[in-house]
């Protein structure tokens, strides 16, 4: 019966061994997560400010487009005369 007890308590040390492993890796993998989140959210602003600079891009030179048109419409305005 001794030795029953005595295996009983060393597989509890080993599974409660195995099970502060297991909470430590846990805990590190959502420490991971967590600064992961964080570079992700850094990406996704750095991603917004990016688009938000393509479309002022954008409209600026719609607006270039149009002072060229406009341009174009007065030299050929000119040249008929």
């Amino acid at each position: 019966m001794l030795e029953a007890q005595e295996i009983l308590s060393r597989i509890n040390i080993a599974q409660n061994l195995q099970m502060r492993q297991t909470a430590a890796s846990i805990t590190s993998a959502v420490a991971d997560v967590g600064t992961a989140d964080t570079q992700l959210t850094k990406d996704l602003k750095t991603i917004s400010d990016i688009a938000g600079i393509v479309n002022s891009v954008t409209k600026f030179l719609g607006y270039v487009d149009k002072a060229i048109d406009a341009a174009k419409t007065v030299a050929s305005t000119i040249a008929t005369i």
